[in-house]
């Protein structure tokens, strides 16, 4: 609230500014445009490097994705139609959740034991934005895209799930390594 306050100060006195946020959020872009907030005013540490927030929608609906998939897939519906199980040859795979618009939302993946391994989760316009990779209910690495689906960074867990190691990875293809988020930033 505080920084929406200063936005509003600034713009009512014609100064220049750029609201600066360093959490991952992939769907900014609702909130940004409830307060009328664009895009070169406002800059996001994670998507400094994803390029989603502003992204051309593109449609990544329920279809779209079993388009990919080959064996008998079933679906039983949950929620009002917001949430779809997805079985594969009778094996319970996936959990797909969708945002209002019919995009997925996040999905997340199960293995023979239906024991969760894997969450994938995607932009309101499309995108895989992150994927949260899972051991006995705990995060072990998490991995952040760009629009072409290339990996820009990673953050790998210990098991107390404190943060190991960040690995940025540049556009020359070289990776820079950071112990913590204070580094990074």
């Amino acid at each position: 609230h505080a920084i929406l306050k200063r936005k509003h100060v600034f713009d009512s006195c014609g100064l220049a500014h750029k609201i600066v946020t360093l959490n991952y959020n992939a769907n900014y872009l609702k909130n940004l445009n409830i307060h009328h907030i664009r895009a070169d005013s406002f800059l996001n540490l994670y998507d400094d490097y994803q390029y989603l927030i502003f992204a051309a929608l593109r449609s990544n609906t329920l279809e779209d994705y079993l388009s990919h998939i080959a064996g008998e897939v079933t679906l039983e519906k949950n929620n009002a139609n917001t949430d779809v199980k997805v079985y594969i040859n009778g094996n319970y795979l996936f959990y797909i959740h969708f945002f209002s618009n019919g995009n997925i939302s996040y999905i997340n993946y199960f293995d023979k034991a239906r024991k969760k391994f894997k969450r994938a989760l995607y932009t309101e316009s499309g995108y895989l934005s992150k994927e949260i990779y899972l051991e006995k209910n705990q995060v072990k690495s998490c991995l952040y895209y760009n629009q072409q689906g290339i990996v820009v960074l990673e953050e790998h867990y210990t098991q107390d799930n404190q943060l190991s190691y960040l690995s940025l990875k540049e556009s020359d293809g070289s990776s820079c390594f950071f112990q913590d988020r204070d580094q990074w930033i």
